[in-house]
């Protein structure tokens, strides 16, 4: 369903944050975004210990409750609802902003709306938390690669390698869905027929 294929993603274990792109987190300085990820990575140890990676080894995908942020502050509760409410205005914007849908409903795939929220836009809706938790899952199960992910005869593509397979997009996607909207379990990406040692990489990506 996807006509171009996969980017590579990138390394799961750097950060970008403060990085001189337009896909950087311009507000988020060296501190805190240090702090973020150790907040992200915590609570993916938490969400997924040994007995959760071995269920995802056995069936292919585990489900996780719980992964919510309570983003804290002192604002007053007036000045912290009218926060939220914007942030909520702000994420509409951007579902608005979006192709209308993903042209995937005529497959029996998904009937929702997307958008594409990058570390600066996930913050201004108030899903920064959300978004950080995402990032660190790659590198969390990239760290028990040989618990979770089975041999392959494929290579990944640079800036994954055998040892860290999964990178990750700068790019977060946030769904909405309608009354009737559906999701139906599905890849998007392919595998190349070239194994390893062949002279060029698979085009699949194990972005999370």
């Amino acid at each position: 369903f996807n006509s171009l294929g996969p980017h590579p993603g990138y390394d799961a274990h750097a950060s970008h944050w403060c990085a001189a792109d337009a896909d950087a987190d311009p507000t988020a300085t060296a501190e805190e975004a240090a702090a973020a990820r150790a907040a992200s990575a915590a609570l993916v140890r938490s969400l997924l210990p040994a007995a959760r990676l071995a269920e995802l080894r056995e069936n292919g995908f585990v489900v996780v409750d719980g992964a919510f942020f309570a983003t804290e502050t002192t604002r007053p509760p007036a000045a912290a609802a009218k926060d939220k409410e914007e942030q909520h205005e702000q994420l509409a914007k951007h579902l608005a902003r979006a192709a209308a849908r993903t042209g995937q409903a005529a497959q029996g795939v998904r009937t929702d709306r997307v958008a594409f929220l990058s570390r600066a836009e996930a913050r201004g809706c108030g899903l920064q938390g959300e978004y950080d938790l995402l990032l660190a899952v790659a590198a969390h199960l990239n760290d028990h690669a040989p618990d979770v992910v089975e041999p392959s005869p494929f290579e990944p593509v640079p800036p994954g390698t055998a040892a860290r397979p999964l990178t990750n997009p700068r790019h977060v996607q946030a769904a909405e869905y309608g009354p009737g909207d559906f999701y139906a379990t599905h890849s998007d990406n392919g595998l190349s027929p070239r194994p390893s040692g062949s002279s060029s990489s698979s085009s699949s990506s194990s972005s999370s």
